[in-house]
């Protein structure tokens, strides 16, 4: 494992073939270089197209990296060089030392950690297979973790200077730095994909290593000749094979012996747990500290007593015992990424009718707080950041799947669940005009207004209820609180609500009070619950003016008035009626 710099680019944390040497191993040799890569490589000039079979893999190796040898000065031909390639070429690499498990991460040595991908993704799994291109552009990922570590801090340099093209009044690209934030926009989401790349293929070694189906990548290791003599195949103490990670697990039992004795853990406290337990970093911790109190609330949640009852115990622990989110990054301050609070994934719950449905969607479900009173094994939970997919996996869900929730899902899902539930990132949409007004067209009915002002959580949510049946339920939640202006027509994200509320029963748009309801989740941001109550059969009205709702624009500020808004759109029998006013006159009492 080396650092190794192709032109200007360093990419460090690298597996290269130890019988061979610089120029090669950092590839990208400029033509004008010939004479000297004779010097250095005298043992090439013996190979021809006819003895290419010859050659050993070192040798083809070093020759792939001259894009045509013969401009080299070499009596080698880049189609004969090729053709070797796909003959020999998964021998080669075993040869060579480099791993042929295809879900195995190679870095692009032109862009570095920018670009990293499976293997199988490389040689483009096809007959023949295009090694040659991958031994030419990319090296294996020496160690995992490292590189996880090395993109997460090259994402967060990216963010830094993204937040400084940003007007921190409109939260939108300065005019004068548009380019520029597309750019950084563009470098992040490659950064984050290559990530992706890594974490998945150290979930799936996991799961090999615990069903004993694993393909254990070769360690990097010379090949036997006179200058390297034969080595041990025996484990070492710095193998690069990925061990079981169970901290998920250590977490939980830590955080759960806090809340069974009535203690909130500090900040200081669960950063020491991480350190013992060895998390591989903060964000990955408060994430599993964030499915700890989930998984509590899930247990009030299932209490055998009215909902009112459990809500009361729910706000108590939110109140008392569940600790502040304290782990935040620029990609969460610029997209506004926070969990719903599981209090509001409570009502919503009882309000979209979960424990009665058959079938649940969760498009953008981060760690699955919106479905504490879900059954499992009806949700389908969405959810693009891998580390989160840990958490999904946890929580055991019968669907958990990796769209970009803020493109369309795939047809088979239009209007196929009873509810759909959702709390996607806040952030504008700045995409070409040409991709809005496509979506808008087709999945927007073409309203008008909309694709010039529409946000993400907009384009996400409305997303989102294209998979809803057309009698089922949905609760949203978006930035913002509404008003009415001075002509007493909705004013906040008017072109949305208008469509909204022409093609869907909306039950209810309700402002609440970021700072109070939102807090323990690390934001402080207005937001509004939406409830949906079904699909109209026919497209008519638009939002509601000041005369029609004039109560709508109040702000909720605790959770116990949030759930009387609620509930007024739930339709009880006399028996529940009764038994939730015999516990709302007992609540006042307190």
């Amino acid at each position: 494992a080396i650092d190794i710099i192709s032109r200007d680019v360093i990419i460090p944390n690298v597996l290269v073939p130890t019988a061979s040497k610089e120029p090669f191993l950092s590839g990208s040799i400029f033509v004008k270089d010939g004479k000297k890569i004779q010097e250095i490589a005298p043992h090439l000039l013996k190979l021809t197209d006819e003895n290419l079979s010859e050659a050993t893999p070192v040798e083809l190796f070093e020759l792939s990296q001259l894009p045509h040898p013969t401009d080299y000065g070499f009596k080698v031909s880049r189609g004969a060089l090729l053709k070797e390639w796909e003959k020999r070429g998964k021998e080669v690499f075993k040869e060579l030392g480099f791993p042929t498990a295809l879900n195995y991460p190679y870095v692009n040595i032109h862009v570095g950690y920018k670009s990293v991908a499976p293997l199988g993704k490389e040689i483009n799994d096809s007959t023949p297979n295009y090694w040659w291109a991958v031994a030419e552009h990319s090296r294996p990922v020496a160690d995992m973790q490292k590189a996880i570590q090395l993109i997460e801090e090259q994402i967060a340099r990216l963010r830094e200077s993204l937040i400084e093209t940003i007007n921190p009044k409109t939260n939108k690209p300065k005019s004068t730095e548009k380019e520029k934030y597309n750019k950084l926009e563009w470098d992040i989401q490659r950064h984050e994909n290559s990530k992706q790349v890594i974490e998945a293929y150290l979930n799936d070694h996991s799961k090999q290593k615990n069903t004993g189906t694993e393909e254990i990548p070769v360690k990097n290791k010379p090949l036997n000749n006179e200058h390297n003599p034969p080595i041990s195949d025996s484990p070492s103490e710095d193998s690069q094979v990925p061990q079981k990670s169970d901290y998920i697990d250590r977490v939980v039992a830590f955080m759960h012996e806090k809340y069974a004795k009535g203690e909130r853990a500090t900040k200081g406290q669960i950063q020491k747990i991480a350190q013992e337990i060895g998390v591989p970093n903060m964000g990955m911790m408060w994430e599993a500290v964030e499915l700890s109190w989930l998984l509590w609330y899930k247990q009030i949640y299932n209490y055998k007593t009215s909902f009112e009852n459990r809500l009361l115990e729910i706000i108590a622990f939110w109140n008392k015992l569940q600790p502040t989110y304290a782990y935040s990054d620029s990609s969460k301050e610029i997209y506004k990424q926070y969990s719903t609070p599981c209090p509001i994934g409570a009502m919503v719950a009882q309000y979209t009718g979960m424990e009665e449905a058959k079938s649940i969607f969760e498009p953008s479900a981060g760690n699955g707080l919106l479905l504490v009173g879900a059954d499992p094994q009806k949700v389908h939970a969405n959810e693009i950041d891998t580390t989160r997919k840990k958490s999904l996996q946890f929580l055991r869900f019968k669907k958990i799947t990796h769209f970009n929730a803020a493109q369309p899902f795939p047809q088979e899902m239009a209007k196929n669940f009873d509810v759909v539930v959702t709390n996607p990132p806040f952030a504008s949409w700045d995409e070409e005009k040409f991709s809005k007004d496509y979506i808008v067209r087709k999945y927007f009915s073409n309203h008008r207004g909309l694709s010039q002002h529409i946000r993400l959580e907009h384009l996400m949510a409305g997303l989102a209820l294209h998979t809803m049946k057309d009698n089922g339920k949905a609760a949203i939640i978006i930035m913002g609180n509404m008003y009415f202006g001075a002509d007493n027509l909705w004013s906040k994200y008017r072109p949305f609500f208008n469509w909204l509320y022409r093609h869907y029963k909306v039950d209810d748009v309700i402002n609440m009070n970021g700072f109070k309801l939102y807090n323990k989740q690390g934001a402080t941001a207005p937001t509004m619950l939406i409830l949906i109550g079904g699909r109209k059969t026919i497209p008519e009205k638009v939002a509601p003016t000041k005369e029609e709702a004039p109560n709508i624009a109040d702000v909720v500020d605790d959770f116990w008035e949030l759930w009387l808004r609620v509930k007024s759109h739930i339709n009880y029998n006399i028996d529940t009626v009764i038994q939730q006013l015999d516990i709302e006159l007992k609540h006042r009492k307190k």
